[in-house]
């Protein structure tokens, strides 16, 4: 429980767009592990598709060759599903994290021309608000692209695979 207060301090500190972060965080986050789990799971399939491809008769007309590229073109496709939506989140983070600055700064300078020079603790919250999101989107969009990345190298390797098979 105590976790959980912290955690609301932590984004109540950073203003609103903090929050948005945090959301496009929590979706950027879940939609990658959910790439992970069908990564783990998709062994299964590709090893029936194989199989499939193997049990039959005709692999070399032109027929089965346009069969086997509509397979591969099928299964890229599963493989990659949400990239784009992943990519796209990838790249809002950072521009959120500037924006957060930007609207930090612009409050900051607003207090200061209002009751002039505040004070320290004044001063630090403000500067609290300039700076975590900044941080968030960054870490956020650093995260979210490593672990991107090998999706996208966990579904070439497993594409290379069927395509290896398929071709057998």
């Amino acid at each position: 429980m105590n976790m959980a207060s912290d955690l609301l301090q932590f984004l109540d500190r950073g203003g609103w767009v903090l929050w948005m972060i945090f959301l496009l965080c929590t979706v950027l986050l879940s939609l990658l592990a959910e790439r992970v789990w069908f990564f783990g799971h998709y062994t299964q399939h590709l090893k029936k598709t194989i199989n499939r491809w193997k049990n039959r008769q005709d692999r070399n007309s032109q027929d089965a060759q346009m069969i086997r590229t509509s397979w591969l073109a099928q299964e890229q496709q599963n493989l990659q599903t949400n990239f784009h939506i992943i990519r796209t989140l990838i790249m809002i983070c950072p521009l959120a994290g500037l924006l957060g600055t930007v609207t930090g700064m612009i409050e900051l300078f607003s207090q200061m021309g209002q009751s002039g020079l505040p004070e320290s603790d004044q001063l630090l919250a403000g500067l609290t608000r300039i700076c975590l999101p900044t941080l968030a989107g960054l870490a956020t969009a650093v995260t979210g692209l490593w672990l991107f990345t090998l999706c996208q190298n966990a579904a070439q390797k497993r594409l290379q695979t069927l395509s290896r098979g398929l071709a057998q």
